[in-house]
């Protein structure tokens, strides 16, 4: 299932404008997501479902069968979800239905209105981290006079430096002092 014929480009062509003029997906990888969405069409074609509304069951009963099909790769299956959760909430514009894994906008604003994790997000936007290396971030590795955060062992397993975002600096500085606070003081009370 490697490369697709040249019949397979011209899947879904709509769709695959929309995801190319939006810059959802890159260009290299859009006539793979037209491919599984129209392979989720036909699927409920066959089983005589509704392909016009969003249907997790029907999502996951797709998935399911691509992960029986000893002819799909690993990370298949997942590429097939991604290109059915984009045609139906963006490209077609869907907004009911969200349910399991899919977070409304609500959700994400409510859980990053502030707090650890506003702080979290914040970093790894401001500071450019991918989350494996903000999960492996050590207090040494924040340099405040300096504004950089040092990553140790990072994609490649190589080191590098990058900012610290000056939004962020205030409040990270008063969180790690509040947890130092608490490791010391907080036993004893």
């Amino acid at each position: 299932m490697g490369k697709l014929s040249g019949s397979k480009n011209n899947l879904l062509p709509d769709f695959q404008k929309f995801l190319l003029e939006r810059k959802l997906a890159p260009e290299k990888n859009i006539p793979f997501l037209a491919y599984w969405v129209s392979r989720f069409l036909g699927f409920c074609r066959r089983l005589e479902r509704v392909a016009t509304e969003y249907n997790e069951i029907t999502v996951q009963e797709f998935i399911e069968e691509l992960r029986a099909d000893n002819r799909t790769l690993d990370w298949q299956p997942q590429q097939a979800e991604d290109a059915i959760i984009l045609y139906y909430f963006n490209y077609l514009g869907k907004t009911g239905g969200q349910t399991g894994g899919i977070v409304g906008i609500s959700d994400a604003e409510n859980a990053l209105r502030e707090g650890t994790n506003l702080l979290i997000a914040e970093l790894l936007y401001g500071a450019g981290l991918r989350l494996m290396e903000l999960a492996r971030l050590r207090v040494q590795d924040i340099d405040f006079d300096s504004n950089t955060v040092f990553v140790r062992s990072g994609k490649g397993d190589k080191d590098r430096s990058t900012i610290l975002p000056s939004a962020v600096k205030e409040r990270l500085a008063d969180h790690l002092n509040k947890i130092k606070l608490d490791a010391l003081y907080g036993k004893q009370q």
